[in-house]
């Protein structure tokens, strides 16, 4: 059963760890970051393996669709996995590792900025990539 937020939970984000997990995702996001994991370790893999670099050069990375209807959560959700994949997390002898680099990068948000989300989001990318 998915369980729907209410709009006070919606809009009034206030812990950014699965401390406070009321809708019970973080099942879910431990899966999704070994999920991740494992592509990390095909990726590096592939890489060990030889051959042509840049064969290899538009392999790294990972993008991934969190679709759900409005209020159930995943704007929470994912800050929450955000950071729980930047700086780890542990909970009931389950473990998310830390050490990935993530942008989460809010379109709506910056829709009218710069006349171009892509000036909001080219700015973000570079902020964790140096």
């Amino acid at each position: 059963m998915i369980k729907k937020q209410t709009k006070e939970q919606t809009t009034n984000i206030v812990t950014k760890t699965f401390k406070e997990d009321t809708l019970k995702r973080f099942p879910f996001a431990v899966k999704l970051a070994n999920l991740i994991k494992e592509i990390t370790k095909r990726q590096e893999e592939e890489k060990e393996v030889g051959g042509n670099k840049d064969e290899f050069k538009d392999r790294n990375g990972c993008v991934i669709a969190i679709d759900a209807d409005w209020g159930l959560g995943k704007s929470c959700f994912v800050q929450k996995f955000k950071n729980a994949l930047e700086k780890g997390y542990k909970k009931d002898a389950k473990v998310i590792e830390s050490g990935y680099k993530c942008l989460l990068f809010d379109a709506y948000k910056n829709d009218f900025q710069n006349n171009s989300p892509l000036v909001g989001f080219i700015k973000d990318l570079k902020k964790i990539v140096n």
